[in-house]
């Protein structure tokens, strides 16, 4: 659940052109029509100074809460350069009941992967094992779901595969095109209008990768049993704002349990 949230949730980001802006948005989970969770992203994006700040903030709620209190944070700050988004400091956190466990990625701006500062309620755990070469190069998935947003402005089509590190493996992340289509309201989805679809797929290349599929690859690998990976369609929110980068407003992810979906609400 975990890993499905945070990886659903980083397609789920980022603001207009405009020159410095500051953004809020409120996304749903919705698991066998259960409203499962809630998210609340803050967003600067200053294109003068060519910086971007993204706060992420996710919690399990109602039923689903008694039965898994899990609540999380995501935090990306860095540069926008010529290339892609690259970030400066990653941050993760999650807590499950009263346990919190942290993740601190640290780089330079040409890419060079510097640090990870892990803890666990406050104590830092022993990350000697690390192996920073597998770091270099690689973003956070805030940034290349960044990267793939700015490039729907020039391209109004995905295509953008850029290269994560999660602390212990070295993964492709990448957004394929689907189609041009139309998506209608419901009881759970507030959007109704043109859509750009596209699907999200990870591809491992590096690191301490399992041989059974486990985490994500499980899910993906479940998708493709029942007959798509995850999938997301890309749209202006509010059609009067023109001009504005086109955000997800819909995520799909079937499972072996059943499908989820992420809606934006406002």
């Amino acid at each position: 659940m975990k890993k499905f949230i945070l990886l659903a949730l980083c397609s789920f980001v980022f603001a207009s052109p405009a020159q410095a802006e500051t953004q809020k948005a409120i996304y749903e989970l919705y698991a066998g029509g259960i409203n499962a969770a809630i998210a609340e992203l803050d967003l600067k994006l200053d294109k003068t100074k060519k910086l971007y700040d993204v706060k992420l903030l996710v919690q399990t709620k109602g039923f689903l809460a008694r039965l898994v209190p899990w609540s999380g944070g995501f935090a990306t700050k860095g540069w926008l350069t010529k290339e892609k988004p690259r970030p400066e400091q990653h941050k993760s956190w999650a807590t499950w009941k009263e346990d919190t466990e942290s993740h601190i990625y640290n780089y330079k701006k040409d890419g060079t992967f510097v640090s990870l500062i892990e803890e666990e309620n406050g104590k830092p755990k022993d990350n000697r094992k690390l192996d920073k070469e597998l770091g270099h190069g690689t973003v956070d998935m805030l940034s290349v779901t960044l990267h793939q947003i700015l490039q729907l402005a020039q391209q109004n089509e995905c295509g953008v595969k850029d290269e994560v590190f999660d602390g212990k493996r070295r993964f492709a992340l990448g957004f394929n095109p689907v189609a041009q289509t139309r998506l209608k309201s419901d009881k759970y989805a507030a959007y109704e209008g043109d859509a750009v679809e596209c699907t999200i797929e990870v591809t491992p290349t590096g690191g301490a990768w399992h041989e059974k599929a486990r985490g994500w690859m499980n899910i993906q690998d479940q998708g493709k049993r029942n007959g798509t990976i995850p999938t997301l369609w890309y749209a202006n929110f509010n059609p009067a704002d023109k001009g504005t980068l086109q955000l997800p407003v819909k995520v799909r992810v079937k499972t072996d349990y059943g499908t989820f979906f992420m809606h934006r609400i406002r």
